[in-house]
């Protein structure tokens, strides 16, 4: 039977309202996270909202089945940073991973009207080249699987940016890849089996080349994305 995901509703918060309204979050944010597959042990969790301004929930039929957060690591820049977005299994693929990222960002952002003439970057770790491939139809984003480069502006806002989240890793930033960025949490990574392809040989092939997914390789993509026109504009469309 086709799961129902109409009456679902989300939610955002700052870490102190999160912890008022739900005081056992990070058991829920847990079970969210090893329900899509990720067990967010060992204080990664923590860190997480540590770098967060915003996180947001999804609930569908009375169950927390979502969470996405963010945080402005650097505000003269627009440059958001996405800890995490997880959402269970069963509700994958349906557009709830957007519906959090519009929230996170909102609020992460604390919306003004220079948000709307300047453009909007963010900030991520990862190895899913699905998640690559959708944001890549929206946006320009960085690495390029088409071989375009940052502009050096951008990429000293990648260090720098790399240096605060990711103060303990080595980045390649010519290439983009955050070496063995998962060294100390090899258990967020998915099995073989449950790799999240794209389907885009393209892209299915850069992601496999350059990290070795299929050898549980250890490193990450440091993804650079930027929205042009605007941020209200980009969650217009």
């Amino acid at each position: 039977m086709k799961r129902n995901t109409k009456s679902y509703v989300l939610k955002t918060y700052n870490l102190a309202s999160l912890e008022k309204e739900i005081p056992d979050y990070n058991k829920v944010l847990e079970k969210i996270s090893k329900d899509a597959g990720s067990d967010p042990s060992g204080g990664i969790l923590e860190r997480w909202l540590e770098l967060s301004d915003t996180i947001s929930l999804v609930y569908v039929d009375g169950e927390y089945v979502g969470f996405s957060t963010a945080g402005q690591i650097s505000p003269d820049k627009n440059l958001i940073y996405v800890a995490s977005t997880m959402i269970s299994e069963k509700y994958q693929n349906k557009g709830f991973a957007s519906k959090l990222w519009m929230s996170s960002f909102k609020g992460a952002l604390k919306l003004n009207i220079n948000s709307l003439f300047k453009p909007v970057y963010f900030i991520f770790r990862t190895q899913n080249p699905k998640l690559y491939s959708i944001l890549q139809r929206k946006t320009e984003i960085y690495p390029n699987f088409q071989n375009k480069q940052l502009k050096s502006s951008e990429k000293n806002m990648v260090i720098k940016a790399s240096n605060f989240i990711w103060p303990n890793k080595e980045l390649n930033v010519s290439e983009m890849i955050l070496i063995d960025s998962c060294s100390e949490y090899p258990w967020l990574l998915p099995e073989i089996s449950q790799i999240n392809w794209s389907g885009n040989k393209q892209i299915d092939d850069f992601f496999e080349s350059n990290l070795k997914l299929t050898k549980k390789g250890l490193d990450d993509f440091v993804v650079l994305g930027k929205i042009k026109f605007g941020f209200m504009l980009y969650f217009a469309r």
